[in-house]
């Protein structure tokens, strides 16, 4: 599913307080619309197309859909596999069937009766050689029948003990995820098959069907295009001596070239949500770096972005407007809006959802701030008390000491291998100082990152 612009080539006049469209209070524009294309992530053929052009659908509504046999085919071939692999897993977890335990059992009792009639015959042999009336090598051969009697029943008991148990604990593990291997290729084949059915993200009027029933369509070709009627809107142009006379709420006349007559509408983007309400009369130009921001970012959701695109938008702002600007952030990201932000404050970053350091068109590193500071590796030690500076010159050169960077009062010992590190710092830390081991933080980690470069 895919979004389009289309700015209707109609001149719009909007007349401000509901005055004639020959007034001087009249202003230019034009209409503009966003365009759903809906498309299916997979190719083939279209096998029905359930709308036409100009009809009104609501959300959730079938569009079209693509031929599905071979996911269906694949779906079914996927729950199968899952079940044989739950099957081998069940299967490995028990023991030998009981007809096997029941042949094993008779052999073991067997050997036992064998092994009580050696040791009688062992020990009767051994008084008749005492009294020298059997050879050495007859009380030799009856003992090396018990001693075989003995290995065979234990023999037969471990074999008892092993058939009652299940598979080996890496045989069931491997079975275990065979089974989970199994059920993702079945999500996937679902997914898949679900794909061949698109649905109205939307309720909207269809625009147009681009393809007809039994012609080919490829994988992320749009079939149809959707116009939401939240996603007509009037752009106009207001000069900056007349931008006071514009407020929210207020409503406004529209007038097109070959309408029949004019329409009501209401400027709806309210100063209110950003906090401007209350300069609305002030110009841009008197504003102070913060408020200038924030009016910047109302400018940017005028027309109701799903993705703001941000470059350092806090440099050179007050510590206050900072946070401000922040707070509104999360709450526009919080109904939704996707915020790309590009900061060099640490403390920024760690606001973020996700992060990913940039440096000289690279990707050092992304992921979640926790996701991060993992992967980096870094062992930390913090350092207070006097001589710091000079502490800092001697840990620098050292083997395992990959950065030294001073925090206020403190400073941050940093390196990749824990013993390493451990062992250059050793001989201070008993020294006048006070080290602890602190969690790294994205400055540690942006610093080492840097320093590889």
């Amino acid at each position: 599913m895919k979004s389009a612009r289309l700015a209707e080539a109609l001149l719009v006049v909007l007349v401000v307080g509901g005055c004639s469209p020959r007034s001087s209070t009249a202003l230019q524009g034009y209409l503009e619309g966003e365009f759903v294309y809906v498309a299916s992530p997979l190719g083939g053929t279209l096998t029905q197309l359930a709308v036409t052009r100009g009809a009104e659908v609501s959300a959730g509504q079938v569009l079209f859909e693509l031929e599905r046999e071979a996911e269906a085919a694949a779906v079914l071939e996927a729950e199968q596999r899952l079940a044989q692999a739950q099957a081998r897993l069940a299967n490995l977890r028990k023991g030998r069937r009981p007809s096997e335990l029941a042949a094993i059992e008779p052999q073991l009792e067997r050997a036992r009766a064998n092994l009580r009639l050696a040791e009688i015959d062992l020990e009767r042999r051994d008084q008749l050689s005492q009294g020298q009336v059997i050879s050495a090598a007859e009380l030799d051969l009856a003992r090396s029948r018990r001693d075989a009697d003995q290995a065979q029943v234990a023999a037969l008991t471990a074999e008892l003990e092993t058939a009652r148990l299940g598979a080996r604990e890496d045989e069931i593990r491997a079975g275990e995820a065979d089974v989970e291997a199994q059920r993702a290729v079945l999500a996937r084949a679902r997914w898949a098959l679900a794909q061949k059915t698109r649905h109205a993200p939307a309720a909207g009027r269809v625009e147009d069907t681009l393809y007809r029933v039994g012609e080919t369509v490829g994988a992320g070709q749009p079939v149809v295009s959707l116009l939401p009627p939240e996603n007509v809107k009037v752009r106009f142009f207001v000069p900056e001596p007349r931008r006071a006379s514009v407020q929210p709420g207020q409503t406004v006349t529209v007038a097109m070239d070959g309408a029949p007559a004019s329409l009501r509408a209401a400027v709806r983007r309210s100063l209110e949500d950003l906090g401007l309400a209350g300069r609305r009369r002030q110009l841009a130009g008197q504003l102070s770096g913060g408020w200038k921001q924030r009016l910047a970012l109302a400018a940017c959701l005028i027309h109701q972005p799903r993705l703001l695109l941000l470059d350092e938008p806090t440099a050179r702002v007050d510590p206050k407007a900072r946070r401000d600007f922040w707070e509104e952030l999360h709450r526009l990201a919080a109904v939704g809006l996707t915020v790309l932000i590009t900061t060099h404050y640490m403390d920024e970053a760690e606001r973020c959802h996700r992060l990913a350091y940039i440096a000289y068109g690279n990707l050092l590193t992304r992921g979640t701030v926790s996701e991060v500071v993992r992967k980096a590796g870094l062992t930390t030690w913090e350092v207070t008390g006097p001589g710091l500076w000079a502490l800092a010159e001697q840990l620098r050169p050292l083997p395992g000491v990959e950065q030294v960077v001073a925090f206020g009062t403190t400073l941050h010992v940093s390196g990749r291998d824990a013993g390493r590190l451990r062992a250059a710092v050793g001989p201070w830390l008993e020294g006048p100082q006070h080290w602890r081991l602190v969690e790294s933080g994205l400055e540690d980690v942006f610093i080492g990152l840097m320093g590889e470069l």
